[in-house]
């Protein structure tokens, strides 16, 4: 069947390929024969050995290297259908839409039929130069006729192009007498430096091709030559796209029999050649399959076993060697004795297959991600998935709410939900799977005896006709029965069993089986059957039963009835059966202060219709950081023991627990309980420096760190954090959040006063705004360049950020490039946005904002800006940080930060999808950070590395020195403010709400004050933003802004949020800070210059502001230690919209990060979407704040962060209005924990 060929090209593997098997007698004479009988003692291999068998193992069985195409899920394959007929062309387009869905690849077809008569021609003048000074020229679709004369000339075209777009070069011989018989084609950019070259356009082709996407405008040059000594006359012809690029795969059917031809440079698959003979199409199905099976080893797979050609079992290396794993072995499914399956064609790959292919290439994110329904009225037209009955298939599904319909036939169906199990379809056995990683919610069956079993999601199973068997497993399910007398078996989970008619229609048998916990007998009106088991609800056409009140009920009327006994009671399902009115428990609220206990009286406010007595049955205290028990007199205490100690006066923070109370009569409900604990820690001194401050050294004013937890109920809620003393003219910085919640946001804040500040966790604006508790730290402190006691330089700033366009900011007096964090402010509008840092250095940085993908164009992203640079100072023992390469996996970033609040940022900006980071902090204190893209447009949540700044630092107040060294921000005060400071904070807060404000007071005035914030936790999956507004001496408000595709609502998140007085300070450890304030016009953002850093500080950006009303994130690039660049970013669905119109201000907070400061810990690392540990001894009482200092990744994302047991992480975050995918690629993210606390800045 399959023969090996010795080419003389040791890179050329042709698989020659005779026919899988013998399709009835048609191959008789050709095709080689399945023989022998399987080894006993051959083992059962699993899908994972069998992928690794097709893309490692065969090839090391046939003494060669494995191989693929150097793309990945997503990446374009160019294939060529014009060497086929229209039959062919039609089953290659099945197969590779199969292919497709299996791998994420696109296959594009391209033509090898590109002509002069297609395209205006110019004729060559003279002799075309061979270099851009003889170059002639052409137009982009036109085509180039000249002549080679001579051994080695290439004649240079030249062709004007636009950045972005794709073009496709065709070189061949004009035919006839004369012509080039065998080309070469070169690309040259504008200044004559290679780029790229083509020989042959296929194996069998020996005119050339290549495509390319311009990275710039203007003029390319393409070069035509001749193979070796070739010469002749030629067309050239330059078309947009790649229509006319060399095909990596091509087909043709010319040749005999079946083979896959494939041409490797090492490992990589440089081009392969299909042929199946045209004749073979009166074989059907099976003609098909044979496409199939070849362009699996077009794309690197190999055979089942080591057979080629011809196979017989004893070649085989594992009992289950067959179609139904793999349509790469020899075997049909009845032809293995160990297989349990029907002989059918198979029109999909199979799960083995799909898992190699994934091993290859990745894993598809964008594989029918709607709502798809398979089987009986299909909604997508992809190949097979009409499910025949008489076709084996498998099931590959990237999303959506997906149902599996068989409700049109008549066969018993065996239908199983979980992945890699196989049903049995109409009347075949074993030839239904689906794939690992794919989840089909729904099953619907026709008027067979059906079996129905469900996966751990929450399944609609619907028998319909027959006596069916349904199993729901785990979730919480509906089971609905139909006609017939049928078995509903829930599983785990709070399940429920559907009928038709009214409960008057139905009885119930209550024996011993029902009065004990086992089955429990419904019989229909024509009496029928259906036993029920862990079914929780009966739900009927007027209405809903629960099972245990309604068994509570019987019992009470009825008695028990002892195990075994025959005894049995038919009652009435309507009003035959008195009704138990069930309880109303009702919500409560409790205060208390740190490590104070609390008893609450919950049963106190709830009532009962019946007037039964109720009894409290528990409590779920799952997430709490304290504890909750219930009491023997049916009160409930909670106790937050040590989890708050580190809460400053003036702070609070919430936590929730649930409650059940009974009647005693099989009636229950539960209630939620609110605990507010309210702070009553003062920071300690800071620490006196360890060299005296000079005796002229003007007071810089205060910075303060701090962090909360926080979950948020709706897009609206804002959470006030109050300053342990005034911070005048404070800019905060806050997050990333940390990852409790799978929803992508960030953090907002407003309301920025010298007493404190509101922010919210932002929720991308496709998310509700609700989201889960999260932790998250901030930083406020005195705009200004600072110096801490250790000599470290912090730098708070506030600019008006510049929506999408990059905003430059200068600092000032850092020596090293400073660890950057930024915080968007709520008058950036109410879209949610993010910023990401550009080119962070010890001058300047520059910072642009982003939005959800989904929104597009301007939505907003011109107000206020926070950020804060820091630079660490050698020997601090209070902020401790660095920088690390992150990507959306978590990556651990430092140990040991436990009980130290995070700052994180990205610090460049090399994916361009929107995304935040998010934290972690594990129970050792390992802090992992990653990027989390928002999904506003896509699933998926890939980002690229990027460079990302953290630091934790003890939550607390620190006095900041004001660096004599250095000058003022542009954007903020000229003169150094006497008593400026900084506070940090952190709070949890939950948004019920878009338009809801939280308000934050600052424990002391903060004059000219600049907020940052973030970024916020992330226990809320929606992706947000954070906005602040109304900043003032006294305080600011924020708001979890969710992006503008999004309702708003966002769960509980813990932010961070640093506010301090304009201008550059140092603090009483030495450290540099400054803070500023920068007015924007438009998402373009701009630069802020900075005095006094050595290197690049830490920038934290903060959009400040509400007069634009979307959702708004800021970026920082550039950073370096004179200025950084920053620039707006509005969701992806809002680009483009009006986006001169957006307003408002950039505040910014910079941090000296080169210096070891005592104060806070810093540090920078690259982080994507999935995310990187920053620090693994983080105090869950310590502020984080993080800001990106790239824009490596153009879409619009923020930074959230996890911190569990003193692990944080953090991860870039898009917003997902433009499309679902999250991935970002790697941005570099600024980091600072430190204790929340007022800090003098001098």
């Amino acid at each position: 069947m399959c023969t090996i060929c010795q080419a003389l090209n040791p890179s050329i593997t042709t698989l020659d390929f005779h026919g899988l098997e013998t399709p009835g007698d048609a191959l008789a004479a050709t095709s080689g024969s399945s023989s022998g009988s399987l080894s006993a003692s051959l083992p059962t291999y699993t899908t994972d050995q069998i992928a690794s068998y097709l893309t490692d193992g065969y090839w090391q069985d046939t003494g060669r290297s494995a191989r693929a195409f150097d793309v990945t899920t997503g990446d374009t394959l160019m294939v060529d259908l014009s060497g086929l007929g229209s039959g062919g062309q039609a089953a290659v387009r099945n197969a590779l839409n199969a292919w497709s869905a299996a791998s994420g690849l696109n296959f594009e077809e391209t033509s090898s039929n590109t002509t002069a008569a297609n395209y205006p021609l110019v004729h060559e003048s003279g002799d075309a130069g061979a270099n851009t000074g003889g170059a002639q020229k052409i137009s982009v679709n036109q085509t180039f006729r000249g002549k080679v004369g001579s051994a080695g000339d290439k004649d240079w075209i030249a062709v004007e192009v636009e950045a972005g777009k794709t073009y496709s070069v065709s070189l061949k011989g004009t035919g006839g007498t004369g012509s080039l018989s065998d080309t070469v084609v070169q690309l040259f950019d504008s200044s004559g430096g290679f780029v790229n070259q083509n020989d042959d356009r296929s194996p069998d082709d020996r005119s050339s091709a290549l495509s390319f996407t311009a990275e710039k405008d203007g003029v390319y040059y393409v070069a035509a030559g001749g193979y070796g000594s070739k010469t002749g006359s030629y067309d050239m012809t330059v078309t947009q796209g790649r229509s006319n690029s060399a095909p990596d795969i091509t087909f043709r059917e010319n040749d005999s029999g079946a083979f896959s031809t494939s041409y490797t440079s090492g490992g990589t698959i440089t081009s392969s050649v299909v042929n199946v003979s045209a004749d073979w199409s009166r074989y059907g199905a099976y003609y098909q399959q044979t496409y199939i099976h070849e362009i699996g080893h077009a794309l690197g797979l190999g055979h089942g076993g080591n057979y080629n050609g011809s196979a017989s079992f004893s070649t085989a290396h594992y009992a289950n060697d067959s179609y139904q794993m793999s349509l790469m072995s020899y075997f049909n499914q009845s032809a293995n004795p160990n297989v349990n399956a029907s002989k059918v064609d198979v029109q999909t790959p199979q799960l083995a297959d799909v898992l190699a292919i994934q091993n290859l290439y990745g894993q598809p994110t964008t594989t029918r991600t709607g709502d798809t329904i398979y089987g009986d009225d299909t909604n997508t037209t992809d190949f097979g998935m009409g499910l025949r009955g008489d076709r084996a298939a498998t099931i590959v599904d990237s999303g959506g709410t997906d149902t599996i319909n068989f409700g049109k036939r008549s066969a018993s169906q065996k239908l199983d939900l979980n992945t890699e199990r196989f049903s049995n379809i109409d009347g075949k056995v074993g030839n239904l799977a689906i794939a690992r990683g794919t989840v089909i919610e729904n099953a619907i069956t026709g008027s067979g005896n059906d079996k129905i079993i469900g996966n751990s999601a929450n399944n609609i199973l619907i028998g319909n006709g027959g006596n069916d068997s349904l199993i729901g497993n785990d979730g919480n399910d509906t089971l609905v029965g139909g006609a017939g007398s049928d078995s509903l078996s829930g599983g785990e989970g709070t399940d429920r069993a559907v009928f038709d008619g009214k409960s008057s229609d139905y009885s119930i048998h209550y024996d011993a089986s029902a009065a004990n916990g086992g089955a429990v007998r419904i019989q229909q009106g024509n009496g029928a059957i259906d036993t029920l088991s862990s079914i929780e609800k009966l739900d009927f056409g007027d209405t809903s039963i629960d099972m245990a009140t309604l068994l509570g009920q019987l019992k009470a009327k009825y008695g028990a009835i002892a195990a075994g006994s025959s005894q049995s009671h038919k009652a009435s399902l309507d009003q035959s059966v008195s009704t138990n009115q069930g309880p109303d428990a009702r919500n409560d609220a409790a205060t208390t202060k740190n490590s104070k206990a609390v008893v609450i009286k919950v049963v106190a406010n709830d009532t009962d219709p019946d007037g039964d007595k109720l009894s409290v049955t528990g409590v779920d205290g799952s997430g709490l950081r304290g504890s909750v028990k219930v009491n023997s007199d049916g009160t409930v205490t909670y106790d937050p023991g040590t989890a708050f100690d580190g809460l400053s006066k003036g702070q609070s923070a919430t936590e929730t627990f649930t409650y059940t109370v009974d009647d005693g009569h099989g009636g229950r409900d539960t209630a939620q309980v609110s605990v507010r604990i309210d702070g009553t820690y003062v920071a300690p001194a800071p620490v006196a420096p360890s060299e005296p401050v000079a005796p002229d050294s003007t007071d810089g004013g205060h910075m303060e760190i701090g962090s909360t937890q926080i979950s948020q109920e709706n897009g609206s809620t804002w959470q006030r954090v109050g300053f342990s003393a005034a911070i005048e003219n404070a800019a905060v910085v806050m997050g990333p959040i940390s990852f409790n919640g799978v929803e992508s946001a960030v953090t907002r804040v407003r309301n920025v006063t010298s007493t404190g500040f509101e922010f919210q966790i932002d929720e991308w604006d496709y998310l509700d705004g609700r989201h889960l508790s999260e932790s998250v730290s901030w930083m406020a402190g005195s705009i200004g360049s600072h110096v801490m006691d250790d000599g470290s330089k912090v730098t708070f700033g506030a600019t008006q950020a510049n929506g999408g366009n990059i905003k430059s900011v200068a600092l000032d007096g850092f020596s090293s490039n400073p660890t950057m964090f930024g915080q968007l402010a709520a008058d950036n509008g109410s879209n949610s946005l993010v910023h990401r840092f550009v080119d962070s250095g010890r001058d300047g940085f520059g910072f642009k904002v982003q939005a959800e993908e989904g929104h597009g164009g301007d939505v907003g992203g011109k107000g206020t800006f926070y950020y804060a640079g820091v630079e660490a100072a050698s020997g601090s023992t209070v902020l401790r940080g660095g920088t690390a390469d992150i990507d959306h996996s978590a990556s651990s970033v430092a140990t040991g930060v436990g009980n130290r609040a995070i700052l994180a940022d990205m610090q460049s900006f090399n994916g361009q999808d929107t995304a935040g980071l998010r934290y972690q902090v594990d129970s050792s204190g390992r802090l992992k950070i990653h990027v989390m893209e928002e999904q506003s447009k896509d699933g998926e949540m890939i980002h690229a590395k990027e460079s990302v700044g953290w630091f934790a630092a003890k939550e607390g107040r620190y006095a900041l020195r004001s660096d004599q060294n250095s000058g003022n921000d542009a954007d903020s005060s000229d003169t150094v403010i006497d008593g400026s400071r900084m506070q940090i904070g952190t709070l949890q807060v939950t948004q019920d709400n878009a338009s809801q404000w939280h308000h934050v007071t600052f424990d002391d005035a903060i004059d000219a004050a600049t907020v940052v914030m973030g970024p916020a936790s992330g226990n809320g999956k929606d992706a947000l933003t954070l906005r602040v507004r109304d900043v003032t001496s006294e305080g600011f408000s924020f708001q979890v802004d969710e992006w503008d595709y999004l309702d708003g609502v966002h769960a509980t998140e813990t932010i961070s949020w640093m506010a301090g007085t304009a201008g550059d300070h140092q603090l009483t450890d030495g450290t540099r800070i400054s803070f500023g304030s920068k007015a924007v016009s438009s998402t373009d953002g701009g630069q802020v210059t900075l005095a006094g850093f050595s290197d690049a500080p830490l920038v934290f950006g903060q959009v400040s502001g509400d007069t634009e009303s979307r959702a708004m994130t800021h970026r920082i690039e550039n950073a370096d230690n004179d200025s950084f660049d920053f620039f707006f970013d509005l969701e992806e669905a809002q680009r483009g919209q009006g986006s001169s119109a957006t307003s408002g201000n950039f505040d910014w907070a910079a941090l000296d990060s080169s210096a070891d400061s005592i104060l806070f810990r810093t540090g920078t690392l690259d982080t994507d979407h999935d995310g990187t540990r920053v620090l693994s001894d983080q105090s869950l009482d310590d502020a984080f704040f993080a800001d990106m200092l790239t824009s490596n990744g153009q879409d619009t994302v923020n930074l959230r962060y996890d911190q569990s047991g003193g692990n944080v992480h953090i991860r870039l975050y898009e917003e997902q209005s433009g499309d679902a995918e999250l991935v970002h690629t790697n941005e570099t993210i600024g980091w600072m924990t430190a204790q929340n606390g007022v800090y003098d800045l001098v």
